[in-house]
């Protein structure tokens, strides 16, 4: 299995995930599930990638998450933006 995933490939395995932006914001862990596509960040797009922290198979079975999927990941200052709005 690759050490590194991009936006838009398969999830290999479900479980915790680092996203790692660049250069705009700290990385941050995401959970993510078998065979949803690892998602683009709503202000680096593309530019970010993923490694596996650990593979967690339960997740698959939980349906609070498998009822979700994440297409992009929010950032901090877009959320802070829309709540003063």
């Amino acid at each position: 299995m690759p050490s590194s995933f991009r936006p838009g490939e398969k999830v290999p395995a479900s479980g915790i995930y680092a996203a790692l932006h660049s250069g705009h914001r700290f990385s941050h862990e995401v959970i993510l599930l078998r065979q949803h596509e690892f998602p683009r960040c709503s202000h680096c797009g593309t530019r970010v990638s993923f490694e596996l922290i650990s593979e967690v198979p339960a997740f698959q079975e939980d349906r609070d998450l498998t009822s979700r999927r994440i297409f992009e990941i929010p950032h901090p200052e877009q959320k802070a933006k829309k709540e003063s709005a």
